[in-house]
């Protein structure tokens, strides 16, 4: 597992992948299979400041992207994002609370991907509704 402290300032980003593209370009992926995982990303000595605006762990470019068991302490709402990605998998990333992270697919309007525990609980809201 890697631990990756923050240092408050605007902008910085715990774990970064860029392809340099322009924001209009087709996805021609610079990067194959990636995958970022059991990592823990904090602020130092739990400092954060409520004006930070950059991201625990941002891919751009990425053919097929894994993004499983980390754990992210950050300011930003969807501290997890990707841009410009083919195949993309969130799974079991948490905030050190425990809450559940989704990561956001920026060239999609900040759409969040659905995971595994989200569906589970779907199933089971919809089986107990069926119920007779």
């Amino acid at each position: 597992m890697n631990t990756i402290c923050l240092v408050i300032s605007t902008g910085l980003i715990g774990i970064q992948l860029d392809d340099n593209a322009l924001s209009s370009q087709a996805p021609d992926y610079a990067h194959g299979d990636v995958i970022i995982r059991d990592n823990k990303i904090r602020y130092v000595n739990g400092a954060f400041d409520a004006g930070y605006t950059g991201y625990g762990i941002q891919v751009k470019g990425a053919k097929n992207l894994l993004v499983r068991n980390n754990v992210v302490e950050a300011v930003p709402v969807n501290p997890i994002r990707n841009n410009r990605c083919g195949s993309v998998k969130y799974f079991n990333d948490k905030t050190p609370a425990g809450v559940l992270v989704q990561g956001v697919n920026e060239a999609a309007s900040n759409k969040t991907y659905d995971e595994l525990e989200i569906d589970a609980e779907d199933a089971l809201v919809l089986a107990l509704f069926n119920r007779r």
